[in-house]
């Protein structure tokens, strides 16, 4: 569905923003997703995060991560079959651990 197209993509992309996003915050999101065992890139195959605009680059108080889980994780591996896969539970309490590690580092 994208237009890149790269084959190895990871498990887990984190889209940050030079302003909006603490290195402490993503060294403690990539070191989780090490710990359960997912792949993690920063900025690749997506980069940046959401911000408000009335906020962007003018508040460094307002902080933002973008997690995005590849479909691997938790979707069955058959063409066009949107079913739930057998990691189903562990991509699910995996991204409410990355929250909660996101929260804990702010």
């Amino acid at each position: 569905m994208d237009l890149d197209q790269t084959p190895g993509r990871p498990d887990i992309c984190l889209g940050t923003d030079g302003l909006h996003t603490p290195p402490t915050l993503v060294d403690e999101l990539v070191s989780t997703c090490a710990a359960l065992g997912w792949s993690i890139e920063v900025n690749r195959p997506y980069a940046g995060t959401l911000i408000p605009t009335t906020y962007y680059h003018r508040d460094a108080r307002v902080r933002s991560v973008m997690i995005e889980a590849n479909r691997r994780l938790y979707l069955s591996d058959e063409p066009r079959d949107v079913s739930k896969s057998a990691s189903w539970d562990h991509a699910r309490q995996g991204i409410w651990t990355l929250i909660a590690r996101a929260l804990e580092a702010l």
